[in-house]
């Protein structure tokens, strides 16, 4: 098994990527990369990203998974209840007036986040007027967020968050045990639109009053970091938010001058 890989060989691999399938990860924290990419190897039981590329090459791999092996973000239900607590408490009462709601999760996943402010949002009565714009760069992770059915496994750590963030509701308001599956309503996600992107090179000018990017930045080294930063703070509405991961910060970001901290915790900032 491959414990360390050397950076000629992954900055020659990312190269190769970029030039043959469009995909850019040159600016990927090379620690994370390197990470993601021996898994990788011991998943497909190759000893060198050469044998890699050459199975993709040779179709005997698909990039696509190969990609979403990359890009895969870990994601559950209420991740962090404390930071849905702050946004419903200080973040959802500045929303109330508008006419219209417009959220971008930005690394949507399989989409539970989503689902998330989406239940936080219906408690609110402000569903009905929010859409959301559910991002990924992969397309597998979409379809299963579109469904929005998951695996029973993943029922208890649901439950486990759930009820950190409020004790004594009942969850089963929003969903339905079948089988090994459970289904969220499709109430939750009747104004959700599920788009392929890639944060890092497609471009995106609308604006919204909400902007999740949990869980990415941190996969990222500080020239992509800033330039993604940036690119949300032009997508965002002035006074509206930038909810990112609780391991991250934006504050070492040129972009992050044009934030007011709202929660150095919870991480959560607002436009000036």
């Amino acid at each position: 098994m491959i414990d360390e890989l050397p950076d000629n060989e992954v900055k020659y691999f990312t190269k190769h990527i970029k030039k043959n399938y469009g995909y850019d990860f040159e600016n990927y924290a090379i620690s994370s990369l390197k990470r993601r990419l021996v898994r990788i190897l011991s998943l497909y039981q190759l000893q060198s990203l050469e044998k890699l590329s050459e199975q993709i090459q040779k179709n005997k791999l698909d990039i696509h998974e190969v990609v979403r092996q990359i890009t895969v973000n870990t994601t559950e239900f209420f991740r962090d209840p404390t930071t849905w607590q702050f946004i419903r408490s200080e973040v959802l009462p500045h929303l109330i007036h508008k006419p219209r709601i417009d959220i971008w999760h930005t690394a949507c996943s399989t989409g539970e986040e989503v689902i998330t402010m989406a239940i936080l949002l219906a408690e609110a009565n402000l569903l009905d007027k929010t859409y959301f714009y559910a991002t990924d760069i992969n397309e597998n992770v979409l379809e299963i967020a579109k469904k929005a059915e998951y695996h029973v496994r993943n029922w208890d750590l649901l439950m486990e968050n759930y009820n950190a963030y409020q004790p004594n509701y009942p969850i089963e308001r929003y969903c339905v045990k079948h089988s090994d599956k459970f289904f969220f309503h499709k109430s939750l996600t009747q104004n959700v639109k599920y788009e392929k992107f890639d944060l890092v090179n497609d471009i995106h000018t609308q604006q919204y009053d909400v902007i999740f990017c949990r869980n990415v930045l941190i996969y990222f080294n500080q020239q992509l970091q800033n330039e993604v930063v940036s690119k949300l703070a032009n997508c965002t509405k002035p006074k509206s938010y930038l909810v990112i991961g609780s391991k991250e910060t934006i504050m070492w970001c040129k972009a992050a001058e044009r934030y007011n901290v709202l929660s150095h915790k919870e991480k959560v900032y607002q436009l000036k």
